[in-house]
């Protein structure tokens, strides 16, 4: 009787149990609602499987004015090809990361994740700071293109 009410739940509330995270970038803010930094802590936060997505020019910068958060959560795709006139390699999002350790941080929970059409922009600082850096989990595809 327990699991029919469950799974009754889970029917009525389909979009909790079943469908994807989906978050979007709508601005060039450091942080607050429809930033990039935003979109990773909700994302981080996710019930379910996570997307960020980007609405904005494909021509934006994103400037960031401390460290990213670490990706922690699994199956997080994040796809900046989806950014308003997107045209591999002229017109991509870019992230500048200047006078920061590192951009994106995948940590040891973080597994089978996707990151793709984004470019990285680097005053590099000399103590092995890295656009991409992956501290554990498995998984990660990296794709500029599609």
């Amino acid at each position: 009787m327990v699991r029919l009410y469950l799974i009754l739940i889970c029917l009525l509330s389909y979009k909790i149990c079943f469908s994807q995270c989906n978050l979007v970038v709508s601005n060039t803010n450091d942080a607050g609602a429809g930033s990039f930094r935003q979109a990773i802590i909700d994302a981080n936060a996710c019930a379910t499987i996570p997307t960020i997505t980007f609405t904005i020019s494909s021509s934006s910068i994103i400037v960031l004015i401390s460290d990213l958060p670490a990706i922690t959560k699994a199956n997080l795709t994040i796809n900046g090809t989806t950014a308003t006139g997107f045209s591999y390699p002229n017109s991509m999002v870019t992230i500048n990361w200047q006078n920061r350790n590192n951009c994106l941080l995948y940590n040891a929970t973080s597994s089978s994740n996707v990151l793709k059409g984004l470019t990285f922009l680097d005053n590099y600082l000399g103590n092995g700071d890295a656009a991409i850096r992956v501290t554990g989990g498995n998984g990660l595809l990296i794709n500029a293109e599609h």
